[in-house]
């Protein structure tokens, strides 16, 4: 059985499933698949979503020490994931379209 502590369902920076899946259709709907440009900076987002997935889904079953030990390597796939993010956010407003979050 998974405990999941209701303050963290209700907390205004989290956002739903299905919030998620609608800003990933907006976001998937503006990229041009025939782009070579576009596609390697989605691609390159994307790999980086993976990455940072794996050492979350780690961390949440390591302990303070293994947490202490990867928390540089974490931050740094953290911070190249929000550059990732913020260049896919350019080429959209380019287009003059926005996502609504």
């Amino acid at each position: 059985m998974i405990s999941i502590n209701s303050n963290t369902i209700f907390n205004k920076y989290i956002l739903s499933f299905e919030r998620c899946e609608d800003i990933y259709n907006q976001i998937i709907s503006e990229i041009n698949v025939k782009d070579n440009e576009e596609m390697e900076y989605w691609q390159d987002f994307i790999l980086n979503c993976i990455e940072y997935t794996k050492i979350r889904s780690k961390w949440l079953i390591s302990n303070s020490s293994a947490r202490i030990e990867q928390d540089a390597y974490r931050n740094i796939v953290h911070s190249r994931l929000i550059v990732k993010l913020k260049i896919i956010k350019r080429l959209i407003e380019q287009k003059n379209t926005t996502v609504t979050v």
